[in-house]
């Protein structure tokens, strides 16, 4: 059973079961806070219940265009202990399971193409947001153990515990790995450990970039407290250490002065603090931002949900100094930028080419690479960019673009030169 052999994450709750009390002294009277959150990446949240009574949730995945939670728990199927995907609404706080998936065990989404896939018993699926039931993918009546999406499509089979890529339409085991037995696999520039939580099984992020992790049996949302100062030090006060370990102690009070009425909505970068001024909100996640420093406005890109089954993404601009805003019409699928600020260029990526940005007619006119897919554009002396799906790295010199020939054998994600003009 893959239940006797699963391993937990490796995250623990601070004094779990054991929680503190601070006070927190207003003008006349000592309130008592109960500090029972979580510390995460040294701040203190506190903790909201969102789904109980499950049977161990793990392999979480928020789909945040949807607000839907999916995750693979155990159920009692006859006298065995199988395992089933089930999705929940985090505000209707409502669940169900998703049918159609023998034994499903493991998640995975694909935030480029805005898919998510479920493996079980009999391959993998893929999930269908119209009809709210999943369709099965590939690899029949193989048994899936985890699902990875970054890029490439991964899958380990249980029980060899071999991994798998997805490649021309079809599965091959990866080279590296064909001598290795593989439990989890994940792609990432660095690892650092965020938090302490006892038995946490999973956990993810939701539309707002709150933390949502489970334990063995319940699902919970970390959300930011007003206490976050007075319970930390509560926490991690050194009088309450001895010999480096935190005192098994069910209360604790700490007197502090009164917290500020009006919230302090402001930024530290380096040693400097600033104010933060919202320019425009409710947008999906904007990024690759870029000031054209003439005109004084924002370009920038954002992801836009047509369907729940289909994500593109849109350019849009703000001039700074008048708040004028407008999405840029006419660019399938934009989602890249850069300008070339000393002739007064700004350059357009999206799935069918690059544009150039016309700042009288507040239009984009085709500029060239028509039929190319752009995953980025950047520019300095010369305009390069990076296609999608192969990542390569391409320059446009003599009025033409061609593959930058020190990159051809690399796939690029990103590319910029420092102030050193060091690649």
């Amino acid at each position: 059973m893959k239940s006797q052999i699963m391993g937990f994450l490796e995250l623990i709750i601070l004094l779990a079961g054991a929680p503190f009390l601070a006070a927190s002294q207003s003008e006349n009277q000592t309130d008592l806070v109960m500090c029972d959150g979580v510390i995460f990446h040294d701040v203190y949240y506190d903790k909201e219940l969102l789904f109980t009574e499950l049977g161990r949730p793990y392999n979480l995945v928020m789909h945040k265009f949807s607000g839907m939670l999916f995750f693979s728990h155990t159920i009692q199927n006859g006298t065995q202990v199988d395992f089933g995907i089930r999705a929940c609404h985090l505000e209707k706080k409502s669940c169900r399971e998703v049918q159609g998936v023998p034994g499903g065990y493991a998640v995975a989404y694909d935030a480029g193409n805005d898919d998510i896939y479920f493996g079980g018993h009999d391959g993998i699926y893929k999930y269908n947001f119209l009809t709210k039931s999943a369709e099965f993918f590939a690899e029949e009546g193989k048994s899936i153990w985890g699902l990875f999406v970054r890029r490439n499509f991964y899958y380990i089979e249980y029980p060899t515990q071999k991994l798998f890529v997805y490649q021309d339409d079809s599965f091959v085991q990866v080279a590296e790995a064909i001598n290795i037995e593989v439990d989890h696999f994940f792609v990432s520039k660095h690892i650092d450990k965020v938090a302490e939580i006892d038995q946490a099984f999973g956990m993810t992020f939701d539309d707002k970039d709150h933390v949502i992790y489970s334990d063995k049996d319940t699902i919970y949302r970390l959300n930011p407290s007003k206490y976050s100062g007075l319970c930390f030090n509560a926490i991690i006060n050194l009088e309450d250490r001895e010999n480096g370990a935190l005192k098994k102690t069910l209360k604790t009070a700490v007197r502090t002065r009164a917290l500020p009425e009006i919230a302090c909505n402001r930024l530290k970068i380096g040693d400097n603090w600033y104010d933060r001024d919202t320019l425009w909100a409710n947008i999906g996640r904007p990024y690759n931002l870029n000031v054209h420093r003439s005109s004084n406005s924002l370009f920038f890109s954002y992801s836009l949900p047509e369907t729940y089954a289909d994500v593109d993404f849109q350019l849009a601009y703000f001039n700074i100094d008048t708040r004028e805003y407008q999405t840029i019409a006419g660019i399938r699928g934009g989602c890249s930028v850069a300008i070339d600020q000393m002739n007064d260029e700004i350059y357009l990526g999206g799935s069918d080419g690059i544009y150039k940005y016309n700042m009288l007619t507040k239009l984009a006119d085709f500029y060239k690479e028509k039929g190319k897919n752009i995953w980025s554009l950047f520019y300095k002396k010369n305009l390069f960019y990076i296609s999608y799906p192969d990542q390569k790295l391409h320059i446009e010199y003599d009025g033409k673009f061609a593959t930058v020939k020190e990159f051809e054998n690399f796939e690029i994600d990103y590319f910029h030169f420092t102030g050193k003009e060091e690649l």
